[in-house]
């Protein structure tokens, strides 16, 4: 996986349920350092591939502070 096309993702499975939902969910880690992220809004990409090969994009508007 990839964010802002930047940087590879760490991506660590947990057995928790962080969000309530009743399904186990994955967290996902990237180094900041690797985003070059402006301050301010802006918007965020995840691209990526499942292990069967299906590719996926989301994206999502965000505010970074410094």
């Amino acid at each position: 996986m990839k964010l802002n096309g930047a940087g590879t993702a760490q991506v660590r499975e947990t057995n928790c349920d962080m969000n309530g939902d009743g399904l186990a969910d994955v967290i996902i880690y990237f180094d900041i350092a690797d985003l070059s992220l402006p301050t301010g809004e802006t918007e965020l990409a995840l691209t990526g591939a499942t292990t069967g090969g299906l590719t996926f994009k989301a994206c999502a508007a965000v505010s970074v502070l410094r």
